[in-house]
C-alpha cells in the first residue's frame, strides 16, 4: 500500500516581540482608561534577554507618552493608600 505523509504546522509557543508588546500595551491601555493600578511582574528567566529588555524600555516609553502615569513601588502605593484614609480590610 501507499502511505500518505501529512505535515502539520504547529504554531510556535514563543510569542513574537510585536505580539508581546501588543498584549502589554493593550493591557496598560485598559487600566489607564479606567484609572486603575497597572501592575506587571517579570520573572528573570522571561525578561532577562536583550530583546525583552528593549521591549520593556519600549513599554515604559509608551506609558510615559500616554501621560498621567505614576511609576511607584509597592511601598509607595501602600503609603498613598494609607494617606487617603483607605481601610486596610476591604470587603469586596
Amino acid at each position: 500500500g501507499v502511505r500518505e505523509l501529512v505535515i502539520v504546522q504547529v504554531p510556535s509557543r514563543i510569542a513574537s516581540i510585536e505580539s508581546v508588546f501588543d498584549i502589554w500595551s493593550r493591557e496598560f491601555d485598559g487600566y489607564h482608561k479606567f484609572g486603575l493600578c497597572y501592575t506587571i511582574m517579570f520573572h528573570p528567566q522571561c525578561i532577562g534577554t536583550p530583546g525583552r529588555l528593549i521591549l520593556l524600555e519600549r513599554l515604559i516609553s509608551y506609558m510615559i507618552e500616554k501621560g498621567n502615569v505614576w511609576f511607584a513601588t509597592g511601598g509607595e502605593i501602600a503609603e498613598y493608600w494609607r494617606s487617603c484614609g483607605r481601610p486596610n480590610d476591604l470587603q469586596c
